[in-house]
Protein backbone atom coordinates (compact mmCIF):
# COMPACT_ATOMS: atom_id res chain seq x y z
CA UNK A 1 0.00 0.00 0.00
CA UNK A 2 2.64 2.08 0.62
CA UNK A 3 4.04 1.83 -2.94
CA UNK A 4 1.11 3.16 -4.27
CA UNK A 5 1.17 6.20 -2.47
CA UNK A 6 4.51 6.76 -3.82
CA UNK A 7 3.62 6.51 -7.36
CA UNK A 8 0.66 8.58 -7.05
CA UNK A 9 2.44 11.50 -6.84
CA UNK A 10 4.85 10.56 -9.53
CA UNK A 11 2.04 10.02 -11.94
CA UNK A 12 -0.09 13.08 -11.49
CA UNK A 13 3.76 15.03 -12.00
CA UNK A 14 4.56 13.47 -14.94
CA UNK A 15 0.75 14.19 -16.43
CA UNK A 16 0.81 17.37 -15.38
CA UNK A 17 4.36 17.75 -16.53
CA UNK A 18 3.08 16.55 -20.33
CA UNK A 19 0.03 18.47 -20.41
CA UNK A 20 2.06 21.62 -19.50
CA UNK A 21 4.64 20.81 -22.13
CA UNK A 22 1.85 20.66 -24.58
CA UNK A 23 0.26 23.61 -24.22
CA UNK A 24 3.54 25.30 -24.37
CA UNK A 25 3.79 23.93 -27.67
CA UNK A 26 0.99 25.10 -29.00
CA UNK A 27 1.07 28.84 -27.90
CA UNK A 28 4.39 29.01 -29.34
CA UNK A 29 2.83 28.05 -32.85
CA UNK A 30 0.27 30.04 -32.13
CA UNK A 31 2.23 33.45 -31.63
CA UNK A 32 4.67 32.31 -34.84
CA UNK A 33 1.41 32.51 -36.90
CA UNK A 34 0.34 35.36 -34.99
CA UNK A 35 3.68 37.21 -35.55
CA UNK A 36 3.49 36.73 -38.93
CA UNK A 37 -0.02 38.22 -39.34
CA UNK A 38 0.67 40.97 -37.15
CA UNK A 39 4.04 41.59 -39.14
CA UNK A 40 2.39 41.86 -42.49
CA UNK A 41 3.85 39.31 -43.35
CA UNK A 42 2.30 37.37 -46.50
CA UNK A 43 0.32 34.26 -45.43
CA UNK A 44 -0.85 32.16 -48.34
CA UNK A 45 -4.47 30.17 -47.54
CA UNK A 46 -3.52 26.53 -47.77
CA UNK A 47 -5.35 24.11 -50.41
CA UNK A 48 -8.93 24.11 -49.69
CA UNK A 49 -11.42 22.09 -50.56
CA UNK A 50 -14.40 21.96 -48.66
CA UNK A 51 -17.70 20.45 -49.82
CA UNK A 52 -20.61 23.20 -49.86
CA UNK A 53 -23.51 22.48 -47.41
CA UNK A 54 -26.09 23.42 -49.89
CA UNK A 55 -25.06 21.37 -53.19
CA UNK A 56 -23.24 18.30 -52.61
CA UNK A 57 -22.18 18.80 -56.03
CA UNK A 58 -20.17 22.15 -55.05
CA UNK A 59 -17.23 22.73 -52.95
CA UNK A 60 -15.57 25.70 -51.83
CA UNK A 61 -11.96 25.60 -52.82
CA UNK A 62 -9.08 28.44 -53.23
CA UNK A 63 -10.35 29.23 -56.72
CA UNK A 64 -13.22 30.95 -54.92
CA UNK A 65 -11.49 33.84 -53.21
CA UNK A 66 -10.24 34.52 -56.70
CA UNK A 67 -13.82 35.51 -57.85
CA UNK A 68 -13.42 39.43 -55.83
CA UNK A 69 -10.79 41.67 -55.28
CA UNK A 70 -11.07 40.77 -51.27
CA UNK A 71 -13.33 37.52 -49.45
CA UNK A 72 -14.29 37.01 -46.52
CA UNK A 73 -13.63 33.42 -44.73
CA UNK A 74 -15.52 32.76 -41.75
CA UNK A 75 -15.30 30.13 -39.38
CA UNK A 76 -18.27 29.49 -37.41
CA UNK A 77 -20.85 26.98 -35.75
CA UNK A 78 -24.48 26.47 -35.08
CA UNK A 79 -23.54 25.94 -31.69
CA UNK A 80 -21.48 29.05 -30.90
CA UNK A 81 -23.39 32.14 -29.28
CA UNK A 82 -20.43 34.38 -30.50
CA UNK A 83 -21.54 33.31 -33.72
CA UNK A 84 -24.85 34.07 -33.55
CA UNK A 85 -23.99 37.90 -32.11
CA UNK A 86 -21.67 38.08 -34.83
CA UNK A 87 -24.24 37.10 -37.47
CA UNK A 88 -25.99 40.97 -38.09
CA UNK A 89 -22.40 42.31 -38.88
CA UNK A 90 -21.88 39.57 -41.79
CA UNK A 91 -25.36 40.01 -43.01
CA UNK A 92 -24.69 43.74 -43.13
CA UNK A 93 -21.10 42.85 -44.76
CA UNK A 94 -23.02 40.43 -47.21
CA UNK A 95 -24.57 43.64 -49.06
CA UNK A 96 -21.55 45.46 -50.33
CA UNK A 97 -21.33 43.61 -53.49
CA UNK A 98 -16.95 44.19 -53.35
CA UNK A 99 -16.62 41.28 -51.19
CA UNK A 100 -17.86 37.93 -51.24
CA UNK A 101 -18.20 36.03 -47.99
CA UNK A 102 -17.60 32.02 -47.22
CA UNK A 103 -18.47 30.57 -44.33
CA UNK A 104 -16.55 27.33 -43.09
CA UNK A 105 -18.93 25.49 -40.37
CA UNK A 106 -16.53 23.95 -38.18
CA UNK A 107 -17.10 20.80 -36.00
CA UNK A 108 -20.56 20.81 -36.82
CA UNK A 109 -23.58 18.22 -37.95
CA UNK A 110 -25.51 19.00 -41.06
CA UNK A 111 -29.07 19.67 -39.92
CA UNK A 112 -27.57 21.92 -37.45
CA UNK A 113 -26.17 24.60 -39.55
CA UNK A 114 -28.34 24.66 -41.92
CA UNK A 115 -31.33 25.30 -39.33
CA UNK A 116 -29.33 27.85 -37.54
CA UNK A 117 -28.35 29.43 -40.89
CA UNK A 118 -32.68 29.47 -41.80
CA UNK A 119 -33.30 30.75 -38.25
CA UNK A 120 -30.07 33.62 -38.14
CA UNK A 121 -30.38 34.27 -42.35
CA UNK A 122 -27.39 32.86 -44.36
CA UNK A 123 -24.78 35.64 -45.17
CA UNK A 124 -22.73 32.84 -47.00
CA UNK A 125 -22.05 33.49 -50.73
CA UNK A 126 -21.10 29.27 -50.31
CA UNK A 127 -20.93 27.47 -46.91
CA UNK A 128 -18.20 24.61 -46.55
CA UNK A 129 -18.34 21.92 -43.87
CA UNK A 130 -15.15 20.91 -42.12
CA UNK A 131 -16.15 18.37 -39.65
CA UNK A 132 -12.87 17.32 -38.77
CA UNK A 133 -11.67 20.70 -38.02
CA UNK A 134 -8.91 20.22 -40.92
CA UNK A 135 -9.17 23.99 -41.71
CA UNK A 136 -8.83 25.21 -38.21
CA UNK A 137 -5.85 23.03 -37.36
CA UNK A 138 -4.31 24.41 -41.02
CA UNK A 139 -4.95 28.02 -40.32
CA UNK A 140 -4.49 27.39 -35.76
CA UNK A 141 -7.93 28.58 -35.34
CA UNK A 142 -8.16 28.01 -31.71
CA UNK A 143 -12.04 28.93 -30.54
CA UNK A 144 -14.93 30.05 -33.38
CA UNK A 145 -15.75 32.71 -34.76
CA UNK A 146 -13.09 33.54 -36.33
CA UNK A 147 -12.58 35.44 -39.66
CA UNK A 148 -9.79 36.07 -42.37
CA UNK A 149 -9.46 38.33 -44.81
CA UNK A 150 -8.52 37.31 -47.95
CA UNK A 151 -7.65 38.90 -50.78
CA UNK A 152 -7.94 37.66 -55.21
CA UNK A 153 -4.51 36.21 -54.99
CA UNK A 154 -4.86 33.71 -52.07
CA UNK A 155 -3.16 35.92 -49.42
CA UNK A 156 -4.81 36.35 -46.06
CA UNK A 157 -4.13 39.78 -44.94
CA UNK A 158 -5.97 39.57 -42.13
CA UNK A 159 -7.38 37.25 -39.14
CA UNK A 160 -9.73 38.87 -36.69
CA UNK A 161 -10.54 36.12 -33.51
CA UNK A 162 -13.99 36.57 -31.94
CA UNK A 163 -17.15 37.57 -33.03
CA UNK A 164 -16.90 41.06 -35.70
CA UNK A 165 -18.04 44.26 -34.88
CA UNK A 166 -19.32 47.51 -36.41
CA UNK A 167 -15.71 48.68 -36.20
CA UNK A 168 -14.52 45.63 -38.86
CA UNK A 169 -17.09 46.78 -41.13
CA UNK A 170 -15.88 50.21 -40.81
CA UNK A 171 -12.23 48.38 -41.89
CA UNK A 172 -13.94 46.75 -44.82
CA UNK A 173 -15.62 49.81 -46.08
CA UNK A 174 -12.42 51.39 -46.49
CA UNK A 175 -10.51 49.13 -48.28
CA UNK A 176 -8.82 49.99 -51.75
CA UNK A 177 -10.92 48.62 -53.99
CA UNK A 178 -9.81 47.75 -58.03
CA UNK A 179 -11.75 49.51 -60.66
Amino acid sequence: MKKITYIIPLIILVLITAVGSFAIYRIEKSKHLEQNFESKKIIELPQISFQNLFDANDSITNLDFAQSEYSLLNVFASWCMSCVEENGILLKLAKNKNINIYGIAYHDIDENTKKYLGENQNPYKKVGVDRKGELANALLVEAVPETFLINKKGQILRRYQGPLDEKFIDFINQLPIAK
